[in-house]
C-alpha cells in the first residue's frame, strides 16, 4: 500500500561567506513538485528559521517506484551563482545555454550590484539574487526531466522530520533522518552567458 507523506526542508550555510539567496526544487517522480526560496543574507554557520521551512511531498510503501530528485541554486556575496552538479548535469547546462536567456536580465543586474559598485547594498543584491535563483529552479522544475537533479530519497522515517541541506564551498549535503547524500556544485558561467547574449 502506498502512503502519501511530507517532510520539511531547511538550509544551513557552511560556505564560509554570506549567502544572498537559495532556491530549492524537489520532484517526487512526476507526482509532486515543489519549489522554495530563502532570501538572505544568510550568515555563514547559520540555518534558516523553522518558520521558513520548505514542505515537500513523497510516497512510501510496497510497490512504490517514485524517487526524490533535488536541485539547489544559491548566490554568495561575491556575486557567484552556484548550482548542484550531479553526474547528470549536462542536460541542465544545455537548458541554460539554449533556453536560459530570460535569466540574463537578473544575472546582469546582480553583476552590476555586486561588481560595479564599491559598497553593494545587501538587501538589493538579495532581492535580485532571489529573483535569479527562483527563476532557475522554477524553469528546471517545469520540465519533466531530472537532468541536473540530485537523487536523495526520503523514507518513512523522514515524515514530518526536517531534512537539512548544507551548502558548502564545494558542494551540498542532504541530511535526513534516514541518511545523508552528497553532491558537488559548480559556479554557473554567467560571464560567458552575458558575453554570448550581447
Amino acid at each position: 500500500m502506498t502512503t502519501h507523506r511530507s517532510a520539511k526542508v531547511r538550509i544551513e550555510n557552511k560556505t564560509g561567506q554570506r549567502v544572498l539567496s537559495v532556491s530549492v526544487g524537489h520532484k517526487y517522480s512526476n507526482d509532486y513538485k515543489s519549489e522554495h526560496s530563502w532570501q538572505g543574507p544568510i550568515e555563514t554557520n547559520t540555518k534558516t528559521a523553522p518558520a521558513d521551512d520548505m514542505v515537500v511531498e513523497f510516497n512510501t510503501g510496497f510497490m512504490t517506484t517514485g524517487r526524490d530528485w533535488w536541485v539547489v541554486n544559491w548566490v554568495t556575496e561575491d556575486g557567484k551563482t552556484h548550482i548542484t552538479d550531479p553526474k547528470n548535469m549536462r542536460g541542465l547546462m544545455d537548458f541554460l545555454e539554449k533556453g536560459g536567456l530570460a535569466l540574463l536580465e537578473p544575472m546582469a543586474a546582480l553583476k552590476k550590484l555586486l561588481v560595479d559598485t564599491t559598497m553593494p547594498e545587501l538587501d538589493k543584491a538579495a532581492d535580485v539574487s532571489n529573483a535569479l535563483t527562483n527563476a532557475i529552479v522554477k524553469a528546471l522544475c517545469n520540465t519533466e526531466s531530472t537532468s541536473g537533479f540530485k537523487q536523495h530519497i526520503l523514507r518513512e522515517e523522514d515524515e514530518k522530520q526536517t531534512t537539512v541541506i548544507v551548502l558548502k564551498p564545494d558542494g551540498v549535503e542532504f541530511h535526513s533522518k534516514s541518511g545523508t547524500s552528497k553532491t558537488g556544485a559548480k559556479v554557473l558561467p554567467i560571464e560567458d552567458s552575458l558575453a554570448k547574449a550581447s
